[in-house]
């Protein structure tokens, strides 16, 4: 539970923290989207990389070891069955071949009719041969959208542009993604120091903590065609237009805070501003480390229980070699895979293995990483029970979709039902919880044992592979408290006047340390 210290830089739209490790090496991580970056992408803020650097070097932005790469770590919405917000875009829009079109920028919000009389609008010219339509809203309502997957051509002009002859299209393909689909109100780094939270501007050396605040608004779809032609300037655009125009129907508010020991909490605080089905929500993503040694990725998912995949057995309780045997694409760890029925998976670690033997106990660990949901808020298990039936997705052994929530708009809940500016209560929901990134170095084979800070407590984590009895102890400060919030029935636990010790074989525990 040591404080630590945080070293920062930013470089243009990058920022990068160095943190203790071990007693040879710094850890560095970066993340990357401080600006908007190009018409065409959302450009979240996002994890780039990680890596272990030599202690004394002088480079904050140099690696002699990556842990790990990635630009898709960022979590979005599942809303009205698609993906949205982060990095992707609602997949709506049609883009269509016709060769020798004749339309440019100034043709962008114009309204077209199909032979059917189904309208579009022009929303993007790709180049003199291709463009992007999006169909007017064929769903039951603003909030539960839907749009055509193509037109039958060909399609004659209506109004709001200045190219007017008819447009025929060769071919078509659909689920083209409407880029952006966000809006950003806020990107702002800010450090801790003397007891002072202050913007950051450049680089600063040992620091208490830093954060990230990140708010975007997610659009809804069915509002951007109508809001380009509203905007549309006489003689029409000059130029390619930013599709994140319309009315918000999600608020994604995320505070990235880095703490002295590397640990990365993911707070977030997100608000539903129309009644669109919000199906799912991932919470947090991890993306596959880097297999230094090629010793293999060795993954463990506490609280999951041993399955048989088209004839192939899995078992992620203890650590699993997802290099030597990667997982099933695309697989959903449902209630039958839960260890308990009431407490659903809330956390992976990864091992990053260095030189040894073929099995998990004859080598070491260069780095390990653990993520996962706090029980606190909305990710107390007694929540996410009642609103989940996947608690993790695999996706081979390059991804996982840890969900932090999903299965209907229910998972929301009220936050002022007494508004006093007469709005629907039932349009406000929020979201609220937080995630966890962490890096550190496993002092044992049979067992790995690392805590998450978050304001005054600490939440300790500690998880047995082997079929032998092992203990594993943890200093504590003066003057705390310890409560368990999950131990299993292979373990027991003991305090001293200075240490928490677990002891027993396979299993898990949980517990919260709390100031006296």
């Amino acid at each position: 539970m040591k404080k630590g210290f945080v070293d920062i830089s930013i470089n243009g739209a990058q920022v990068a923290f160095r943190t203790p490790f071990s007693p040879f090496f710094d850890l560095i991580q970066i993340f990357q989207g401080l600006d908007d970056g190009p018409l065409f992408q959302n450009n979240p803020v996002d994890f780039l990389a990680a890596g272990l650097q030599r202690k004394g070097h002088p480079d904050i932005w140099h690696m002699d070891q990556v842990l790990a790469f990635s630009t898709d770590e960022a979590s979005p919405v599942v809303i009205n069955g698609e993906d949205i917000g982060c990095n992707h875009s609602h997949p709506c829009g049609v883009e269509m071949l016709a060769p020798c079109h004749g339309k440019d920028c100034t043709d962008i919000g114009s309204l077209w009719q199909d032979q059917t009389g189904l309208t579009w609008t022009l929303m993007r010219v790709m180049d003199e041969d291709r463009v992007l339509f999006l169909s007017e809203n064929i769903g039951l309502s603003l909030e539960d959208y839907a749009f055509a997957s193509a037109a039958v051509p060909p399609l004659t002009y209506i109004s709001d542009g200045l190219h007017r002859e008819p447009i025929r299209p060769v071919s078509q393909q659909g689920g083209v993604q409407l880029h952006r689909s966000i809006r950003h109100r806020l990107r702002q780094v800010f450090y801790y120091k003397d007891g002072l939270r202050l913007p950051l501007t450049g680089s600063r050396e040992g620091c208490d903590q830093a954060e990230i605040c990140e708010e975007f608004e997610i659009i809804n779809p069915a509002t951007v065609a109508e809001t380009l032609r509203k905007n549309r300037p006489a003689g029409g655009y000059s130029s390619p237009q930013d599709l994140a125009v319309g009315e918000p129907m999600f608020l994604y508010r995320m505070t990235y805070r880095i703490l002295g020991d590397g640990t990365i909490l993911c707070d977030f605080d997100h608000r539903l501003l129309q009644n669109v089905r919000l199906l799912c929500y991932l919470g947090i993503m991890y993306q596959e480390k880097c297999d230094i040694s090629n010793q293999g990725i060795w993954r463990c998912i506490p609280k999951s229980v041993p399955f048989v995949h088209e004839g192939v057995a899995y078992d992620l309780s203890i650590p699993y070699n997802t290099s030597a045997s990667p997982l099933p694409y695309r697989f959903p760890l449902t209630r039958e895979h839960w260890a308990l029925p009431d407490n659903p998976p809330d956390r992976q670690i990864d091992f990053i293995r260095g030189p040894g033997g073929p099995a998990f106990n004859e080598g070491f660990c260069t780095a390990a990483f653990a993520g996962g949901f706090l029980p606190c808020f909305d990710g107390r298990p007694e929540h996410r029970r009642h609103h989940i039936t996947d608690a993790v997705e695999l996706a081979g052994s390059r991804k996982t979709y840890p969900v932090f929530a999903g299965g209907a708009v229910n998972i929301l809940r009220e936050t002022d039902p007494d508004r006093a500016d007469g709005q629907d209560p039932l349009l406000f929901h929020s979201l609220r919880g937080v995630a966890y990134k962490k890096y550190f170095l496993p002092s044992e084979k049979s067992c790995s044992q690392y805590a998450v800070n978050y304001e005054d407590d600490a939440y300790l984590y500690m998880d047995f592979f082997g079929d032998e009895t092992v203990s594993q102890s943890f200093p504590l400060p003066d003057e705390v408290r310890v409560a368990p919030l999950e131990l299993a029935p292979s373990l027991t636990w003991a305090l001293s006047s200075t240490d928490l010790t677990v002891s027993g074989k396979k299993g898990y525990a949980v517990f919260r340390i709390s100031p006296a």
